[in-house]
């Protein structure tokens, strides 16, 4: 017996669909079965730095006081009223991103779609919902550009290099990784200037202390070890290291992942403005939204903030 055989399709766009009679069913007019209709959803994990919405002003001020220095007791006065090493270290951020985010529904083409024209509002709402979507997934990509910046030598040299994880002859260190990674966040919660460009001594609250790792490279790593670097539970780490799509890049010749150890408060990201207005075109019969949003992205290195190399390959 001869194997049957059959059709694949691909689909035909809206202006190429006809329906057709179907003779093997009674001469049934081909219609609508079934609609699958979905929005595109986006994902940011590193909400974890958005920060509170400013109501007034355009500028937003850090500072960070200082750890007071011992001097050998002079019981004569003499330096008494002279000023003194000031105790205070600021930064001023002011830079902001305006971007406006634009979609137009339809009518008659969402309710072409649905023949009928039940469920348009459903539609509808999808698409302006794109517009929220679209700024997140955009949030999420100025953030991870922000953090590849503030690496690079110049004026964007933010982040502190904490250590390099060379290739073994099996692969990647990970014990050397393991290690390097929990002396780190250890070691933020001292007093030092070893994880800030500033040179600026200081702590930081383990509460604070966010890594960031290429997906890639967690997955290569065995969580009960990840746990023991914070000390956590296994449910609980999925709070404190969070997984990007950064991937690797090509530095020396070698792909690296970078793995981003924060204090939370060195991230900054603030919005001033967001706001959704609507245009309706009565002689056209569609509506365009538009989303507009301020934002500031920036880094500062009063907080602890660095990063270690970890590289892929030989």
């Amino acid at each position: 017996m001869a194997n049957p055989t059959y059709e694949y399709d691909a689909g035909v766009i809206p202006a190429n669909y006809e329906p057709t009679e179907i003779e093997d069913l009674g001469g049934m007019i081909g219609k609508i079965a079934f609609q699958v209709i979905r929005g595109v959803g986006s994902f940011n994990p590193l909400k974890v730095f958005e920060k509170k919405l400013p109501e007034n002003g355009d500028t937003i001020e850090q500072a960070i006081v200082e750890l007071a220095s011992a001097r050998a007791y002079d019981k004569t006065g003499a330096n008494a009223l002279t000023r003194k090493t000031p105790s205070l270290k600021v930064k001023y951020f002011s830079k902001w991103n305006r971007v406006t985010y634009d979609t137009s529904v339809d009518i008659p083409q969402i309710r072409k779609v649905l023949q009928t024209g039940k469920g348009a509002a459903e539609i509808a709402t999808k698409i302006v919902n794109s517009l929220g979507e679209g700024e997140n997934d955009e949030t999420y990509n100025q953030l991870k550009n922000l953090l590849k910046w503030g690496r690079q030598d110049g004026a964007g040299k933010v982040l502190k290099k904490i250590a390099t994880i060379n290739y073994g002859q099996t692969g990647i260190d990970y014990k050397n990784f393991l290690i390097t990674l929990k002396d780190t966040i250890k070691g933020m919660q001292f007093v030092n200037a070893d994880f800030n460009m500033a040179s600026l001594k200081r702590k930081t609250e383990k509460e604070d202390i966010v890594i960031l790792m290429p997906y890639q490279l967690k997955n290569r790593v065995d969580v009960d070890e990840l746990a023991g670097v914070f000390n956590l539970e296994k449910a609980e780490i999925e709070k404190r290291i969070i997984e990007l799509d950064t991937g690797t890049e090509t530095i020396g010749g070698k792909s690296t992942y970078a793995v981003y150890a924060l204090d939370r408060n060195a991230v900054l990201n603030y919005v001033r403005l967001y706001d959704m207005i609507s245009q309706p075109n009565g002689d056209g019969y569609f509506i365009n939204y538009f989303l507009h949003t301020d934002k500031m992205y920036a880094l500062s290195a009063l907080f602890d903030c660095g990063y270690i190399e970890v590289k892929a390959e030989a």
